[in-house]
C-alpha cells in the first residue's frame, strides 16, 4: 500500500454524510497523519470509510441523498405531483440537499472557474428561497437553477495549466511575439505558472481580435490602448508606464481647457 495525496477523496465516518479529510487526523494511539501524505490503512484505522465517490449530478426533479446503511449515493426522483403545497415541500427540500451537497464540492477541491459556477448556483437558490420566504409564495421545479455539470478539480486544471506553459509551443509563441499568451478553452489564465526565466517578452501589436479571446498579462504589465486611434492596435506595457502615460494625458487637456491656454 502506497502513500499517497487524498486530500481530494470524500470519507464518511460513523454515518456522516461523505466530506474531505480534515488536513491533519489522528490514529487510535494518537499518532497524527497528513490527509495529503498518508497511507489508506491509516485513514481508516482512524475511522473513516472511503474513498467514496463524488455525488452524481441530478436533474432536475431528483434529489440526491447519502444512504449511510449501504454506502452509497442514492437519487431520487421527486413526485410528479401537481398539488403546489406538496411541490413546494419536495423543491424546497431538493434545493436545501443541493446547498449542502455544493458545499461539500466548494471545499477548497475545484479549480477557480469551477468554484465561481459553483457559487453562483448556490446564489441563485439562495435568492430564490429568501424571495419565495418573502413573498410568502411557492416554489415550482420550473424555477429551480440548473446545476452546472462541468466541474473539474483544482488538482486537474493546475496539471492542464502548467503543461500547457511547459509543453504547448504556442504559449512561448505568443509570449515572445506579443507579451502575453493566448488561453484556449479549458486552461485557467488564473494558474498559469510562472513565465520561464528564458523567454523573452515579445511586443508586437496585438491581433485585432484581441477582445475576443482569452489571455493571460504578467503581472505588472497590462493592454495599452495609447497607439489605439491612431494604429488600430493594442500592445502590452508595463503598468507603471502606462499610468504615467495616461497621467501625463489627463494634465495636458486640463491645461488645454485652461482660461488662457
Amino acid at each position: 500500500m502506497e502513500i499517497k495525496n487524498w486530500t481530494s477523496a470524500l470519507f464518511t465516518k460513523e454515518g456522516s454524510d461523505p466530506a474531505y479529510l480534515p488536513e491533519i487526523f489522528f490514529l487510535p494511539d494518537g499518532d497524527a497523519r497528513r490527509s495529503k501524505s498518508c497511507l489508506l490503512s491509516d485513514i481508516t484505522a482512524a475511522g473513516y470509510i472511503g474513498p467514496i465517490d463524488q455525488p452524481p449530478f441530478s436533474s432536475v426533479g431528483q434529489i440526491v441523498t447519502w444512504d449511510s446503511v449501504n454506502s452509497n449515493w442514492v437519487v431520487t426522483t421527486v413526485s410528479s405531483t401537481v398539488d403546489p403545497d406538496f411541490e413546494n415541500s419536495e423543491v424546497v427540500q431538493y434545493l436545501s440537499s443541493e446547498l449542502r451537497l455544493s458545499t461539500v464540492v466548494t471545499d477548497g477541491k475545484l479549480s477557480p472557474s469551477s468554484k465561481r459556477e459553483l457559487w453562483l448556483y448556490q446564489g441563485k437558490i439562495r435568492e430564490l428561497l429568501a424571495d419565495k420566504a418573502a413573498e410568502g409564495g411557492k416554489i415550482s421545479w420550473g424555477e429551480t437553477p440548473l446545476r452546472p455539470e462541468s466541474l473539474v478539480s483544482l488538482s486537474f486544471a493546475q496539471e492542464r495549466a502548467e503543461n500547457f506553459i511547459n509543453i504547448e509551443p504556442q504559449s512561448r509563441t505568443d509570449y515572445e511575439d506579443y507579451g502575453l499568451i493566448f488561453v484556449p478553452s479549458g486552461v485557467e489564465a488564473e494558474l498559469l505558472p510562472s513565465i520561464p526565466a528564458d523567454w523573452t517578452k515579445g511586443s508586437g501589436s496585438l491581433p485585432k481580435d484581441l477582445v475576443n479571446r482569452n489571455y493571460f498579462i504578467p503581472e505588472n504589465y497590462c493592454i495599452s490602448d495609447a497607439d489605439f486611434n491612431i494604429s488600430g492596435y493594442y500592445y502590452v506595457e508595463e503598468s507603471s508606464v502606462y499610468s504615467d502615460r495616461v497621467a501625463a494625458t489627463i494634465e495636458q487637456n486640463r491645461l488645454d481647457k485652461a482660461p488662457g491656454a
